[in-house]
This record gives C-alpha cells, structure tokens and sequence, in this order.
C-alpha cells in the first residue's frame, strides 16, 4: 500500500471521492483526471429491458493541474496550502511510479487505476462504488414473462407508499417534506413506469405498431418467421 509524507492509498480515494461528489471532477495535478458522466436510461434484451439512468466515472490522463485536492488535504490535516501541494505532488509521483512497476493500484472503495500499454490507463471501478446514493434506488426493469393488459395497466397504482410520522418526529425547522431531490427522482420514476406500463399495453395490442420502434428491419424480419 503507498504510503508517503501523511498520504495513503485510503486517504487518496476519499479525497478524490469528495471531489466528484462536490464538483464531477478531480483533477491528479501532472497525471490525470477523474470525471462523472451521465447514462442515460436505455432499452436493453431486444427492448424486454428497461436500464435506469446512472452516472459512471471515467479516467483520462491529463496535463491538468489544479489544489483542489491539496486544498482537502490541508484543511482536514491542519497543514498549509503549500505544503499540502507538496505532499500532494510527491505522492502522485509515488503513484505514478508504482503503477509503472505493479501496472495495477488499487484504490480501496474506488477502482483500480490499470496499465493498459503506454500511454493508455484505465480505470475500473469497484463494484461498491456510491458515489451519489440516490442513483442505487434505481434497478433494470423486465418485462419479459408479463402479459400486461389494459384492466393491469389501469389497476396497477404507482403512488409511493407513504407513512404518517409523528409531529414530534420531525426535526425543528423542517416540515417533514421530501427533499427536491427525491421528489425529482419519485417523479421520473412514475413517469418511466406510465410510459413502460403504456408500452407493454400497446405491445400486446397493436404488435404492428410497437415492434417497428424496438426492432430494425432484420429483426423484424426474423422475428415474423418466428411468430
């Protein structure tokens, strides 16, 4: 594990997690930069499944060189900006080093930065990486093995559950509201499940109207021999 000068492997992740979470970027002066990117949502498995949307983290070198990392590090280890830019620098070089020799680091809780050939890094990202909690609500939905019909789409209730909580329980100053956040994600939820429900309603109905828009003509053409 890479340890130099009050820098660790650990303290370096947290750092760089802190960063995308407050700005989508973190910069590694002289060597790189992390960067968060949205995924939109998208149909997968011939159309029967429907990925949420999700943001993925990517890595790319760079020249780039900005203290927003020794700025974290000098205010949570009580130390000036300047030496905190030093510590910073010679342990990026430490990493780099490393790297160059293992062609693996391992970033606990992050990823792994790996040695794909010169000049070509890449990073995997740990399958526990949470950077932003509220996208791990989200899950694929199927609708394989579903025979939706219209009196199914009509009864199914998408309102989310909601449980009274006593006055007492609510923390002074606040009105016991949902954050704008989760009112945002609860509203495209229910927008997405509408359209899928509608979707899977008008696939049973009109097979000739729906099939053109999940399959192009090859497939269609096979899946016609099918049927």
């Amino acid at each position: 594990m890479l340890y130099l000068c009050g820098m660790d492997v650990n303290l370096f992740s947290s750092m760089v997690k802190e960063l995308l979470a407050d700005t989508g970027v973190a910069v590694i002066p002289g060597f790189g930069r992390f960067v968060v990117e949205d995924v939109p949502a998208c149909f997968s498995d011939r159309g029967f499944t429907l990925n949420p949307p999700y943001r993925s983290v990517t890595f790319s070198l760079s020249k780039d060189s900005d203290n927003a990392l020794a700025s974290i590090y000098a205010s949570s280890n009580n130390v000036d900006l300047r030496r905190a830019e030093e510590i910073v620098r010679d342990y990026v070089s430490a990493l780099k080093a490393e790297l160059s020799s293992s062609r693996t680091v391992v970033l606990p809780s992050f990823g792994q930065l790996r040695q794909a050939g010169l000049g070509c890094i890449v990073f995997v990202p740990d399958e526990s990486l949470s950077i932003f909690p509220q996208f791990d609500l989200l899950s694929p939905l199927s609708l394989k093995s579903r025979n939706f019909t219209a009196a199914d789409a009509s009864s199914v209730s998408v309102v989310p559950e909601t449980r009274d909580v006593p006055a007492e329980s609510v923390a002074p100053g606040h009105s016991g509201e949902l954050p704008k956040i989760w009112t945002a994600v609860i509203a495209v939820a229910v927008v997405l499940v509408m359209l899928l429900l509608a979707l899977a309603v008008l696939g049973r109905l009109a097979p000739d109207l729906i099939d053109p828009l999940l399959y192009d003509a090859d497939q269609l053409e096979i899946l016609h021999k099918t049927l």
